[in-house]
C-alpha cells in the first residue's frame, strides 16, 4: 500500500515537468517594429529569454505559468500561458517613463513642465562630428544657436545665441559643465564620449538663475557617472585624414609675367618691367605655393572609460586621446583627457566628485595671416641648397620687386603652447525631509600654460620683416584659477494636484591671472633661456579678473499637471563697480499651459501634447576694467628734449552700472500622433540697453585708454522654429527627419549723444542698422556698366550726395554680417543592423567682405595674383569692357577703398556629415561575450553649395571679435573635408 501511494505521489509531482512545453513569440512596439532585448521571464523565477534582432524569443513554460514581458519606455505585459504555443506581443510605449529630464540651473526638471526656452541635443548625433572643441559639434543642432568654426585644429568656435547682444566684449555664452561655471574654451578640455547630455538655455527666464554670466545664454553639460550593474567597459576608436577642398586659383609663372610686364609698363611715368619676365631659365620654375604649403593631414580620436556602481556608490571614469595634424605647417594639436566622476549614497547624505583633466598642445606657427602663401613669386623654387636654410628667397634678380618671403619658411618657427587645466566639483546633500535637500558644491578651474616662441636666424633676402641674423625667444607662463562655493536648498513636493518647489541658495566665485613674460635676445645656438641672452627683459603681474558674490531664488509651481509658473532673481554684486552701483538684480518669472491636458481636447486624439508658454527676464552684463591706473613711460616735453614722468593710464567712472539684458519670449511645444511628429516655435525680443562701451578720450586730457561708459542700446527680434518627424516601417526600415531654422533682425537703437555714429573702415555703428554693417561706397554701375570709368581706369564710384565728387560723404551701408536664416537638417535611417545619418546646416542672407579678392585681386602691386584678374583687367585696347581696374602702379589707390565691388553673399548649404555605421548581430555578441560591436565611415563637409568666390562663408571670427570686423574674411585658414573610420564598442 506504502509502495503504490509513492509511486502515485511522484506520478502527480511529476506531471507538471512532463506538461512543461516550449514557447515561442515575438515582441513589437504598435508599428510591428521589433523590439530587440525586451525580456521576458516566468514571474516569480529567474528564468526567462532576451528577444533578438528580430524580437523574437523562446522559452520552455508550464500552462499555469505567467510570461512577464518588459522593456524599457515600455508599459510591462502579463499572461498566463494555457495550452497557447507561439504568442504576440505588442507593447504600450510607457509615455511617463519616456519623458525626457532637462538639467536646469541648480536642478532638474521634465521638458514637459518646462515653460522658458531651453533646446536639447543628442550627445549620440554630436560624436559623429569629431571636433577639438565640442562646442563646434553644435553647429546647426538647434534653433537660435549660431557657431561658426575653423577647420584650424585646437581653435574655439564663435557661439552666439540669439544674436550678438552688445558690442565690446565677449559674446560668447556661459558654459556650465558638471556645475562648474567657465567659458566656451573649456569645450576643448573634454572628451565628447564623456558627454551625457547637453541643454542650452537661451531666454533669460531660463538663464536668469546664473544672473550676470547668463547675458549671453548658457550651455550646460552634464557627463556621464556611472550606472547601477556589473562595471562596463566602453571603447571608442576613430581615424581619418582631412584636405584641403577650397583653394584659390592663382597665377603661374607664365602669366604672373604678362600681369608684371603690364603693372610696370602701364605706370605713370613707364618703367622697364623686371629682367626675369624675359628669362628663359626663371620662367621654367612654376612653383604651386598652395600645393606645396597645404597638405594632408591625419586625425586620430581615442576613448576609453569604465563604468558601474551599485544603489550606494557608482564610479566612471575615462582617458581620452585626441590629435589632429594641421593642414598647413606648424599648426597640429593634441590632447590628453582624464575624468572621473564617483558619488556615494549613506543613508540621507550623499557625497560626490566630478574631476577632468586635460593636457594640450597647440602649434601656432608664426603669428599673422597666411598671405605669403598666395602672395609669394611662383617662379621662386621651394628649396635653395646654397640658401641659410635651404629655402628659396625673394631677390630682385629672382622676383623683382615682389618681397614675399618662401611660405615654407613658416617651418622654422618654433611657437608652440603646452597647457595645463582641471575643473572639478565636489559636492555633498543632505536629505532633511521629504521634498527638502540641502547641497554645497565648491568646484574650481585651473588653466596654466607655458608658451614658447623660438626664433632662429633666417634669410629671405627682401623680406626684411622675415629675415633675422639672431637667436631669440620669447617665454610666457601664465596661470588662470577660479573657484566657486555654493550653497542651496531644493525643495519639491506634490499636495494632491498641485506640485511645488523651490530653491534658495548663495554664491562666491572669483577668480584670478598670473603672468610672467620674459625675452631674450641674441642667444647662443640651442640655448633656450631668455636670462642668458645678450638682451632680456622680463614682466610679471597678478589680477584679479572675477567677483561676484551673489544671492539666488526660484520657485516653481505646477496645477494639476495643467498650469505651470517659474519666477527666479538674483543679486549679484561685482567687485569693479562702485559702491552705488556694484549690486544689480535680475528678475524672471515664465509661465505654461498644456493645452493638451483639457478635457476639451481629449477627443482630438492625434495631438498628443500641447503647450502653450511664455516668459520675460532680465540679465545683467559686467566687463571692462574701472579703476584709475598709472603710467611711468609717459615723455613731457622739456626744454630743447623731454623727460620721462608718470600720468593716468586710464580713469574709473564711479557712474559705470550694469548692462542690462531683457528678453520676452512667446512658444509653443506641440507633439502629434503619440510622439512621432514634433513641433516647437518660439518669438523672441532681446533687448541690451546701457551698454558698457568704452570711448576714446579728448586728446588734450593725455589720457591713453577711453573710459568705460553705459551708452546706447540695440536690440535682437527673432523668431525659432523646430520640427522632427519619426517614421517607422513593417520592413524595419526607420526614418527620423529633424529640421531647424532661425531668423535674427539685429538693430542698434541708440548710442550716445555725444557720438551718435562711430565709423571705421570698413563697418559702421549707426542707429536703425545692424551692428557692425558694412559700410563703404557703391560702384556706380548705371553710368558704367563694367563698373570701370574708361577715361582714369579705374573703379567708377556714385557720387551719392550730388556734390560733383565722390569722397567719404558717399558712402552707404552695403550689407550686413547677420544672416537673415540660418538652419540644420538632419536625417537618420536604420534597417536591420545599418544606419545612416546625413547632417546637412547653412545660412542665407548675410554679406561678407571677401578679403582674397581685396588683397589678391588688386592690380597695382608687384605680387602674385589672383588668375582672373589677367583676364578682367581693364584695358583701352586689349579688354575695353575689363571688370577689373587697369593694371599699373600709379593712378588707383582708390580702387582699394571698402566698396560694393568686394561685397558678396555669404549664403551657403553644406552637407556637414554623412555617417554609415553597422552594428555586429546580438547573437554574435552573445558568443564573444561582447555588448557592442559597431563599425562606420564618416565623411565630414563633402560639399559646400554657395556663390561666393572666397575660401569659406563660414567665417570663425573669434567670440571676441571687433563688431566692425564681423563680416571680414580673411582667408586665415583653409576649408577642408576629412574622411574617418571608427569603431564603438562595448563589453
Amino acid at each position: 500500500m506504502k509502495k503504490s501511494l509513492t509511486i502515485l505521489l511522484l506520478f502527480l509531482i511529476s506531471i507538471p515537468v512532463f506538461a512543461q512545453s516550449q514557447i515561442n513569440g515575438q515582441v513589437t512596439d504598435k508599428d510591428q517594429s521589433p523590439l530587440i532585448g525586451a525580456t521576458v521571464v516566468i514571474k516569480g523565477t529567474t528564468d526567462g529569454s532576451i528577444t533578438d534582432y528580430e524580437g523574437k524569443f523562446s522559452i520552455n513554460a508550464n500552462p499555469e505559468d505567467v510570461l512577464e514581458i518588459t522593456y524599457i519606455g515600455y508599459k510591462p505585459q502579463q499572461t498566463t500561458v494555457g495550452n497557447q504555443t507561439s504568442f504576440s506581443f505588442v507593447l504600450e510605449e510607457d509615455v511617463e517613463a519616456l519623458e525626457e529630464v532637462v538639467v536646469i540651473g541648480y536642478g532638474t526638471a521634465k521638458k514637459k513642465d518646462l515653460t522658458g526656452s531651453i533646446a536639447l541635443v543628442d550627445p549620440q548625433e554630436m560624436q559623429k562630428v569629431p571636433a577639438s572643441n565640442v562646442g563646434t559639434a553644435l553647429q546647426g543642432r538647434m534653433s537660435g544657436v549660431q557657431v561658426s568654426s575653423s577647420s584650424e585644429p585646437g581653435s574655439a568656435p564663435n557661439i552666439t545665441i540669439r544674436g550678438v547682444g552688445t558690442i565690446y566684449g565677449d559674446k560668447s555664452p556661459l558654459v556650465i559643465i558638471d556645475g562648474i561655471q567657465t567659458v566656451v574654451g573649456a569645450l576643448s578640455q573634454i572628451n565628447g564620449n564623456d558627454i551625457e547630455s547637453m541643454q542650452v538655455l537661451k531666454d533669460a527666464s531660463a538663464a536668469a538663475i546664473y544672473g550676470s554670466r547668463a547675458a549671453n545664454g548658457v550651455i550646460i553639460v552634464t557627463t556621464k557617472s556611472g550606472k547601477g550593474g556589473k562595471l562596463k567597459v566602453d571603447i571608442s576608436l576613430e581615424s581619418g585624414v582631412t584636405s584641403v577642398i577650397n583653394t584659390m586659383e592663382m597665377m603661374g609663372t607664365s602669366r604672373y609675367a604678362q600681369y608684371t610686364k603690364k603693372l610696370y609698363e602701364n605706370s605713370e611715368p613707364s618703367m622697364p618691367a623686371p629682367q626675369w619676365v624675359n628669362d628663359a631659365e626663371i620662367l621654367k620654375t612654376n612653383t604651386d605655393w598652395q600645393s606645396e604649403y597645404f597638405r594632408p593631414a591625419r586625425m586620430q580620436n581615442y576613448s576609453v572609460s569604465l563604468h558601474g556602481g551599485t544603489e550606494k556608490a557608482s564610479i566612471y571614469t575615462s582617458f581620452g586621446y585626441f590629435s589632429q595634424e594641421g593642414n598647413m605647417p606648424s599648426k597640429d594639436f593634441e590632447r590628453l583627457t582624464y575624468r572621473v566622476n564617483s558619488s556615494i549614497k549613506h543613508g540621507a547624505f550623499k557625497f560626490g566628485e566630478t574631476l577632468n583633466i586635460n593636457v594640450n598642445q597647440k602649434d601656432y606657427g608664426r603669428y599673422g595671416g597666411n598671405s605669403e602663401i598666395f602672395f609669394a613669386a611662383p617662379q621662386m623654387p621651394v628649396y635653395d641648397s646654397e640658401n641659410l636654410n635651404g629655402l628659396g628667397k625673394p631677390t630682385v634678380g629672382l622676383t623683382g620687386g615682389n618681397n614675399a618671403p618662401n611660405p615654407m619658411v613658416h617651418e622654422l618657427y618654433d611657437n608652440w603652447r603646452t597647457n595645463f587645466g582641471a575643473i572639478g566639483n565636489l559636492y555633498g546633500e543632505a536629505t532633511i525631509f521629504d521634498g527638502l535637500i540641502f547641497r554645497s558644491d565648491f568646484n574650481f578651474s585651473y588653466d596654466s600654460f607655458y608658451h614658447e616662441e623660438y626664433l632662429i636666424p633666417v634669410d629671405q633676402g627682401m623680406a626684411a620683416h622675415i629675415s633675422r641674423t639672431t637667436y631669440d625667444i620669447q617665454q610666457i607662463n601664465q596661470m588662470n584659477y577660479s573657484y566657486n562655493w555654493e550653497n542651496y536648498f531644493r525643495y519639491n513636493k506634490t499636495f494632491g494636484k498641485h506640485i511645488v518647489g523651490g530653491m534658495v541658495g548663495m554664491t562666491v566665485n572669483e577668480g584670478f591671472i598670473r603672468r610672467t613674460v620674459a625675452i631674450g635676445n641674441d642667444l647662443e645656438p640651442g640655448i633656450r633661456s631668455a636670462q642668458i641672452g645678450v638682451s632680456s627683459q622680463a614682466m610679471s603681474d597678478r589680477d584679479k579678473f572675477l567677483g561676484l558674490h551673489s544671492y539666488l531664488g526660484r520657485v516653481n509651481y505646477s496645477y494639476d499637471d495643467k498650469y505651470l509658473f517659474t519666477a527666479s532673481a538674483r543679486r549679484d554684486g561685482y567687485f569693479l563697480f562702485s559702491d552705488a552701483h556694484k549690486h544689480g538684480v535680475f528678475p524672471s518669472f515664465s509661465m505654461g499651459w498644456r493645452v493638451s491636458e483639457e478635457a476639451f481636447m481629449q477627443t482630438l486624439d492625434f495631438i498628443s501634447n500641447l503647450k502653450i508658454r511664455g516668459g520675460y527676464g532680465a540679465l545683467g552684463r559686467n566687463m571692462g576694467r574701472n579703476d584709475t591706473r598709472m603710467q611711468n613711460t609717459i615723455r613731457y616735453p622739456w626744454e630743447s628734449g623731454s623727460m620721462i614722468g608718470v600720468g593716468p593710464q586710464g580713469v574709473a567712472n564711479p557712474n559705470l552700472k550694469w548692462e542690462t539684458v531683457t528678453q520676452s519670449n512667446f512658444g509653443f511645444d506641440a507633439e502629434f500622433l503619440e510622439g512621432q511628429f514634433a513641433i516647437t516655435g518660439d518669438y523672441f525680443v532681446r533687448r541690451s540697453k546701457d551698454m558698457i562701451i568704452q570711448l576714446d578720450p579728448p586728446m588734450n586730457t593725455g589720457i591713453f585708454e577711453g573710459q568705460w561708459t553705459n551708452v546706447g542700446s540695440m536690440s535682437n527680434k527673432g523668431v525659432e522654429f523646430e520640427a522632427s518627424w519619426k517614421i517607422k516601417t513593417e520592413g524595419g526600415f526607420n526614418h527620423t527627419l529633424s529640421v531647424n531654422a532661425t531668423h535674427i533682425k539685429n538693430n542698434l537703437e541708440h548710442l550716445a549723444d555725444t557720438r551718435p555714429e562711430i565709423v571705421e573702415e570698413n563697418a559702421i555703428l549707426r542707429p536703425g542698422s545692424p551692428v557692425g554693417a558694412i559700410y563703404g561706397r557703391r560702384v556706380d554701375y548705371d553710368t558704367y556698366p563694367t563698373g570701370i570709368n574708361p577715361e582714369t581706369g579705374n573703379i567708377a564710384y556714385k557720387d551719392l550726395d550730388n556734390s560733383g565728387g565722390v569722397d567719404d560723404a558717399d558712402r552707404e551701408i552695403l550689407g550686413s554680417p547677420f544672416p537673415d536664416w540660418f538652419f540644420g537638417l538632419n536625417y537618420a535611417a536604420s534597417y536591420k543592423n545599418f544606419d545612416l545619418t546625413i547632417f546637412i546646416q547653412g545660412q542665407t542672407g548675410n554679406s561678407i567682405i571677401n578679403g582674397a579678392k581685396r588683397n589678391l585681386g588688386g592690380t597695382n602691386r608687384d605680387r602674385n595674383r589672383l588668375n582672373w584678374v589677367l583676364d578682367e583687367a581693364y584695358d583701352p585696347i586689349t579688354n575695353p569692357n575689363g571688370t577689373a581696374p587697369k593694371i599699373s602702379m600709379s593712378g588707383n589707390a582708390a580702387n582699394d577703398l571698402m566698396s560694393d565691388y568686394f561685397v558678396e553673399n555669404g549664403s551657403f548649404v553644406r552637407v556637414r556629415n554623412i555617417q554609415l555605421g553597422y552594428s555586429i548581430p546580438s547573437r554574435i555578441l552573445e558568443k564573444i561575450k561582447m555588448d557592442r560591436i559597431r563599425v562606420y565611415a564618416n565623411i565630414i563637409n563633402p560639399f559646400t553649395f554657395t556663390n561666393y568666390t572666397g575660401m569659406d562663408p563660414s567665417l570663425n571670427k573669434g567670440n571676441n571679435a571687433d563688431v566692425f570686423n564681423l563680416a571680414y574674411d580673411n582667408y586665415s585658414y583653409p576649408q577642408t573635408m576629412s574622411v574617418n573610420f571608427g569603431a564603438n564598442i562595448s563589453f
